[in-house]
């Protein structure tokens, strides 16, 4: 199916929701009438749609797949959707079952794909606790086996210090595959940020370090296509590292269709529909071609919820209609202008606060600052970086995570960005906040010499004036002693 006939079954299905029962009968009859096929299309929808979760029928496997660390993250408020659950897992397998070589201690968490343990190696070789993601064994669970092998050929060819190493694979002796990951006993970005009240130049410079783990992606033609805060687990020590490549895609250098390094998403396939709404980008949503530029603006989100503890956009609960109009009608918000609104969705989650009860004063105050102070130190530069990153159209954001680290180390250090226009005074004005007392002691130097010169040109003028004066003093004296000789 197309991503076209997709959207027309989307749409007849707005229609067809918001009729009586009993007139979605004859609604439904006419349609089969012209299409038997969009008929069944759209009786399928109807029969498992609830109206809280419209956009999901899109993204119908939205649930989060992470590799879970620490206790309380599963039950901490935390955007993965995923909870503590039994001890039992779906797979037949418990606490104390092995596989491979690995004891299995309790499961983290359970997603559409299959479930999250931590585990040891059981093997005498070496002590090691590991996340091991095994696939799910039910039929519908089969269908996700080639993804996730998928996962495992991207893993095995990264390797960074701010990405979630591949340490083992196999498969059990059932046949399902599993992944033995490097196990990260750290907390999800926003809590991490939150409950230690970071300000804003460390949350950028943690964001940084987030930025050179997929900036190694990309440069390995990959594209993780699922970032979000969700993903990206922080320990103390060792710093962020970036989690579940569960959806990422290879991109093809030189791809048979011609799309130059592009994957055509189809929001039909269930590959496809793995997607965050709230994170994912324009084009992976509405069915266009999915790029290094759609991690990029996942990443210009992350980058929004983390500086103001909001989201630029809430899709989820949208029909498909109003997603699109929300996506290409609507400008990305300024940072700044959210962080002096009174209240807003998606906040606080960082620390279990509840929606309703965060505020500006609230959410400022987590970064350490008042609502006027966040709001001033967000207006300009990072206004102007986080919505160049949000553009709906690819080919406005910025051309690659490299330079988009590149204007954030800029504004760090005081220097300007690249993404703003250029002008003297936001030049003068850099240069004067990044080098306060060596402008003012050049004021000062300048300042003297111009006195100093003034001074001096005062001295000559004066100097002039006195031999001026004592001249036409002496030419008078001359001429008085002349007249007297001419006298006597």
């Amino acid at each position: 199916m197309n991503p076209n006939r997709w959207r027309e079954i989307e749409a007849l299905f707005d229609e067809c929701s918001a009729l009586d029962p009993a007139e979605r009968v004859a609604w439904l009859e006419a349609q089969g009438a012209r299409d038997p096929e969009l008929r069944r299309e759209v009786e399928a929808l109807l029969g498992y749609d609830e109206p809280s979760e419209r956009l999901e029928r899109i993204v119908q496997r939205s649930q989060e797949e992470v590799f879970l660390a620490g206790e309380e993250r599963p039950g901490a408020g935390s955007s993965s959707g995923l909870g503590l659950v039994g001890a039992r897992g779906g797979d037949g397998l418990g606490p104390g079952d092995t596989v491979g070589a690995y004891r299995l201690e309790r499961r983290l968490g359970e997603g559409g794909m299959g479930t999250v343990w931590l585990a040891h190696r059981d093997d005498d070789e070496f002590e090691q606790r590991v996340a091991l993601k095994l696939v799910g064994s039910g039929g519908e669970a089969r269908g996700w086996v080639e993804r996730f092998r998928t996962e495992r050929q991207i893993l095995a060819g990264l390797e960074h210090p701010h990405i979630a190493r591949l340490l083992d694979g196999g498969s059990t002796e059932g046949g399902q595959p599993f992944l033995v990951m490097e196990y990260v006993d750290g907390e999800e970005l926003l809590a991490y940020c939150d409950r230690r009240k970071l300000g804003i130049h460390p949350r950028l410079e943690l964001f940084l370090q987030v930025l050179g783990a997929v900036e190694h992606a990309h440069r390995n033609l990959v594209v993780h296509r699922d970032l979000k805060p969700a993903n990206i687990l922080v320990h103390a020590e060792s710093g962020p590292k970036l989690l579940d490549f569960g959806i990422a895609k290879i991109l093809d250098p030189e791809p048979a269709g011609g799309l130059d390094g592009r994957l055509r998403a189809d929001p039909t396939l269930p590959q496809e529909r793995l997607l965050t709404p709230d994170y994912a980008s324009p084009e992976q949503i509405l069915g266009g071609a999915v790029t290094t530029a759609s991690d990029l603006y996942s990443l210009g989100v992350v980058l929004f919820e983390l500086l103001t503890g909001r989201r630029p956009r809430r899709l989820q609960g949208l029909g498909p209609v109003a997603v699109e109009r929300e996506l290409t009608e609507r400008p990305p918000s300024r940072p700044s202008t959210v962080a002096r609104s009174a209240t807003g969705p998606g906040a606080g989650r960082g620390l279990g606060l509840a929606e309703a009860e965060t505020n500006a004063g609230d959410l400022a105050e987590l970064r350490g600052l008042s609502a006027r102070q966040l709001a001033r130190q967000l207006r300009g530069d990072l206004d102007t970086v986080v919505v160049k990153a949000l553009q709906t159209d690819p080919a406005r954001r910025y051309r690659s995570v490299a330079e988009l680290a590149d204007d954030l180390e800029r504004h760090l250090g005081g220097r300007p960005v690249r993404a703003r226009p250029d002008s003297w005074h936001y030049r003068a004005g850099k240069l004067l906040r990044r080098h306060p007392w060596g402008v003012a002691a050049t004021v000062a130097i300048a300042g003297l010499l111009v006195a100093f010169v003034v001074n001096l040109v005062l001295q000559s003028e004066r100097l002039r004036s006195e031999r001026d004066r004592a001249r036409a003093a002496e030419a008078e004296a001359r001429g008085v002693s002349e007249f007297l000789l001419d006298i006597f």
